[in-house]
C-alpha cells in the first residue's frame, strides 16, 4: 500500500490529518504502539480534567467562569483523546489479504461522537445510488469494524492439464485482472430499518488486488434517507459476533 507523503521524516501528521488520509494504514508496529500510548496518556488527562470539573461545579456552580473554562478544556481533551483512539485502532488493525483477482474494502464505522457504530450494513452503490448486488454487503461488529470482500466468480470446471499450462493460464489471468478497469463505486451505510446513515460524496476506485481502508464517521443528522429495503440493507438483525 502506497505511503502518504506525510510519513516523511519531519512531517508527522496530526491526528486529524491521519484520519483524513491513508497514512495510518501504512505505519510500522513501533509507531502504532506510540500512538496507542499517546492515546492512553491523553485519555488519562481527560479523566483527570473530568474530576476537576466535577469538583469545581460542586463548589462554585456550573455557570462559574472557572468551571466553564475547565469544561472547555475537558471537551477539547476528550475530542483529541477520541481522535487519537481512532488512530490507535486504525494503526493496530491488520489489513486483510485480497482474494485472487478480487479486492477488499475494510475499516470502521463510527458515530458522530467517534464511538463505534455496530450492526450497520456497508455496501457499494453505482452512480444512480443503486446497490451493486454482485458485491454483496458487510455488517459492522461491536467495534464498528467491517470487511467487504469480493472474489470473481470461478470459471467452470476444466479438464486436467499440464502444470506448465496451468501456470501460464494463471499468469494470463493475473495480467488480465491487472489491466481490467477499476471498479468505480460509492460506499453507503444503512441500519437494520433500511435507513441510509452514510453516503460517499464521491466515488472511490477499487482495482483488482486492492486492499482499501475506510474510516467512516456518521453525521450527527441521520438517517439521510430510505433506500429500497432489498438493496444492501436487509431488515434482519446482523450477527452479534465479531467479523474480523
Amino acid at each position: 500500500m502506497a505511503q502518504n507523503n506525510q510519513t516523511q521524516t519531519g512531517s508527522t501528521p496530526t491526528a486529524t490529518q491521519i484520519l483524513e488520509s491513508s497514512w495510518a494504514t501504512s505505519v510500522d508496529s513501533q509507531t502504532a504502539q506510540q500512538f496507542t500510548g499517546l492515546a492512553q496518556v491523553r485519555q488519562a488527562r481527560a479523566n483527570q480534567l473530568q474530576r476537576q470539573v466535577t469538583a469545581l461545579t460542586a463548589t462554585y456552580g456550573a455557570t462559574d467562569p472557572a468551571v466553564l473554562a475547565a469544561q472547555a478544556s475537558l471537551t477539547a481533551e476528550q475530542t483529541f483523546a477520541s481522535r487519537l483512539g481512532m488512530v490507535s485502532a486504525t494503526t493496530s488493525t491488520t489489513a486483510p489479504t485480497a482474494p485472487a483477482n478480487g479486492w477488499v474494502v475494510y475499516g470502521r464505522v463510527r458515530n458522530a461522537d467517534l464511538t463505534p457504530a455496530p450492526q450497520l450494513t456497508v455496501f457499494l452503490a453505482d452512480e444512480a445510488r443503486a446497490w451493486l448486488q454482485q458485491y454483496a454487503f458487510a455488517f459492522t461488529d461491536q467495534t464498528g469494524y467491517f470487511t467487504l470482500s469480493y472474489t470473481p466468480p470461478a470459471a467452470g470446471k476444466k479438464p486436467r492439464q499440464s502444470v506448465a499450462r496451468e501456470a501460464r493460464e494463471a499468469r494470463e489471468a493475473e495480467a488480465s485482472a491487472a489491466s481490467a478497469e477499476p471498479l468505480s463505486a460509492y460506499v453507503e451505510v444503512s441500519n437494520a430499518a433500511c435507513k441510509l446513515m452514510y453516503v460517499d460524496a464521491a466515488p472511490m476506485s477499487i482495482a483488482a488486488g486492492a486492499v482499501v481502508y475506510r474510516d467512516i464517521v456518521l453525521s450527527a443528522e441521520v438517517p439521510l434517507g430510505t433506500p429500497p429495503c432489498e438493496p444492501g440493507a436487509p431488515p434482519s438483525v446482523p450477527p452479534a459476533t465479531k467479523q474480523k
